[in-house]
């Protein structure tokens, strides 16, 4: 994390240890019924916005027990509250500047900075601009509080994704994760880089597509799921955008052939995690255990090809009902 998320979270060191988890628990769960009620919205924009809400009610329980979901709540993590922002900016017409939002994110977790180069790609240079000085500002107030831990973060720290736990640990489900348990040992700076530089570049012009030729909702996830394959260190509590891609494929008017039928097995797959059926070595999952090791990588790398064989030789531009995002 860049160390504007410890000058945004220090205050929390002075509250009692109980008071925070009781805190961080509501903010999650509050942030999890705001994104069910975003992609409800985006996805089916027909839904008046009392059924968003009684829709958004119902349907948190069983989002909570989706993998990614539930353990960011065991954990005590930050992503439901990054992602409800980041998905509301990218997908919503909001008061706040488009790209804000984004730019805030990546500030406390670097990942969402990908969201930059997309806003480019898809002629959004405002909303990119609007981001990139978000994170800058963030940035520099970090540097002022604090000079060192910022500089020894931004020379250092943030090029060494070991740091955050061993790469090749079975919840890592980022390519470079993938990787290095099928080949049985740690990757060399350049060839990590390597691996990091090409599914960016891949997942960014599929999304840059998909954005022109299917939807904004579908460029959108083409690009978190090119964020969680990219990001040397995806934790399977770092894929929460998992509720959107779901009700995406069950609502959406741009969904696949089936795609109610998708979203149930998307769904089943990260309600049942296979990736902890296999043992816990240190390049788990081998052979016949690789679909289940690998199993949200697997389907990250479904999302980026079925969008790609979607639009790849498509001609035009998005259908103008499709392309509109919704509004608040």
């Amino acid at each position: 994390y860049p160390p504007f998320a410890a000058l945004l979270f220090s205050p929390f060191a002075h509250l009692p240890l109980r008071l925070n988890m009781l805190v961080f628990m509501w903010l999650s769960l509050g942030s999890l019924f705001g994104l069910v009620a975003v992609s409800l919205r985006v996805t089916c924009p027909a839904l008046e916005r009392r059924a968003v809400v009684w829709w958004a009610l119902a349907l948190v329980g069983p989002a909570v027990l989706l993998a990614p979901e539930r353990e960011t709540l065991f954990f005590g993590q930050i992503n439901l509250i990054l992602i409800v922002a980041v998905v509301a900016d990218m997908t919503l017409d909001l008061r706040v500047p488009k790209g804000v939002l984004v730019g805030l994110a990546a500030a406390v977790k670097l990942t969402p900075i990908i969201l930059v180069p997309y806003l480019l790609l898809t002629r959004r240079t405002r909303a990119a601009c609007y981001a990139l000085g978000a994170f800058a500002a963030a940035a520099a107030v970090a540097a002022i509080a604090s000079p060192h831990a910022s500089w020894t973060y931004w020379s250092h720290d943030a090029w060494f994704p070991g740091r955050a736990g061993g790469v090749p640990f079975i919840s890592n489900q980022g390519a470079l994760g993938v990787l290095e348990r099928l080949l049985r040992h740690s990757l060399t700076t350049v060839p990590s880089f390597a691996v990091v530089a090409t599914a960016s570049a891949i997942g960014l012009a599929v999304a840059a597509l998909a954005h022109r030729r299917s939807s904004v909702l579908l460029g959108f996830i083409v690009i978190e799921a090119t964020e969680c394959l990219a990001s040397p260190i995806s934790w399977d509590h770092h894929f929460v955008f998992v509720v959107l891609l779901i009700a995406w494929l069950a609502l959406a008017q741009d969904r696949p052939v089936h795609g109610a039928w998708w979203a149930v097995a998307v769904a089943v797959i990260f309600w049942s995690a296979p990736i902890w059926w296999v043992p816990r070595v240190r390049y788990a999952g081998q052979g016949w255990l690789i679909p289940a090791a690998d199993a949200f990588f697997l389907v990250m790398v479904a999302v980026v090809v079925g969008a790609a064989v979607r639009v790849v030789g498509r001609r035009g531009h998005a259908p103008r009902a499709v392309a509109l995002s919704g509004t608040v």
